[in-house]
């Protein structure tokens, strides 16, 4: 599967798409082009891809992140439940990109986005 992006694959891609298509073809495989990324969940994972080195933990355990969003609650509330916002916003979001919490990643991510631990552990990601 190839994903061209938004706005559809370029005439390079297409060509060699038809190349793999007919090894794939032959191997008795299917080629095709995925349909493009909502902008928002891009957007969303763009974001969040930046806390995910383990220093942006900024020391909260994910024992304690699944406590505190136990229950859905605004993105902003928690932070402030964890302490001072500036030092916890990025342990929670660490926490969303690690699939410790889960949130709705077809909306804006903002301070009123409901936020809530994932039963369990972890969860994938869109896309992967």
């Amino acid at each position: 599967m190839d994903c061209p992006g938004t706005g559809g694959p370029p005439e390079r891609l297409a060509g060699r798409a038809r190349v793999v298509g007919a090894c794939a073809q032959e191997a008795g495989w299917e080629h095709r082009f995925a349909d493009a990324a909502d902008p928002v969940v891009l957007a969303n994972g763009r974001w969040l891809s930046v806390y995910r080195h383990p220093r942006c933990s900024a020391g909260i355990s994910p024992a304690r992140l699944r406590q505190t969003f136990a229950s859905p609650i605004a993105l902003g509330e928690g932070a402030l439940r964890l302490g001072d916002p500036i030092a916890t916003l990025p342990a929670v979001y660490h926490g969303l990109w690690h699939g410790l919490l889960n949130m709705g990643w077809e909306r804006p991510l903002g301070e009123e986005t409901l936020v809530s631990a994932v039963p369990g552990g972890r969860r994938k990601r869109p896309g992967r």
